[in-house]
């Protein structure tokens, strides 16, 4: 498996101390390095045992919540990031993963939902702007959803050909055009 399918860059596992029992303990780093290293199947097993010691333990939840994403396990995986959420409902990274899930499954409105609270708790984030813009593109809203991609300023995080999409959606096709020209 490429390292570019292992990880996205929409997708974001702290491995920085949390309130989770002290922080991140040593099964939870190692679980963190087997996803890095494409070994999800191990990752997940290690993940299993140490919720089963800590049903509440949210980063663990989280990466879980990933690991079945990239399986392609999707119920599964928003099954574990509601958990994950509901342990750390402060955290946008948290929300951002389950928003993205939720788009990927094209419940757009649970996606909008989920990516308004995480905007609430971070409103510079980059990715929650970039993901409520694909959920208002995917509820047909496109004249709602070019405002979440910042056409003007560098750098700009998101793809260009997103934007070009919604632009070309809202019948703005030569700027469309301009945005898949270098």
């Amino acid at each position: 498996m490429s390292k570019k399918s292992r990880t996205s860059k929409k997708t974001t596992i702290s491995t920085k101390a949390r309130a989770n029992n002290g922080g991140m303990d040593a099964s939870y780093r190692q679980a963190i390095g087997l996803w890095q290293a494409g070994r999800l199947q191990e990752s997940a097993i290690l993940l299993g045992r140490l919720l089963n010691a800590n049903p509440r333990h949210g980063d663990a939840l989280h990466l879980l919540g990933v690991i079945h994403a990239q399986s392609g396990h999707a119920e599964q995986a928003v099954e574990m990031l509601q958990r994950a959420v509901s342990c750390d409902r402060k955290n946008p990274d948290m929300l951002l993963t389950l928003g993205n899930t939720l788009n990927s499954q094209m419940k757009f409105i649970d996606a909008y939902t989920v990516f308004k609270k995480a905007l609430k708790l971070k409103p510079n984030f980059p990715e929650v702007h970039n993901g409520i813009g694909m959920s208002l593109s995917g509820q047909k809203r496109h004249h709602d959803a070019i405002k979440h991609y910042p056409i003007t300023h560098k750098p700009q995080p998101f793809s260009r050909s997103d934007k070009a999409l919604v632009v070309y959606a809202t019948q703005q096709r030569a700027i469309a055009q301009s945005f898949l020209e270098d």
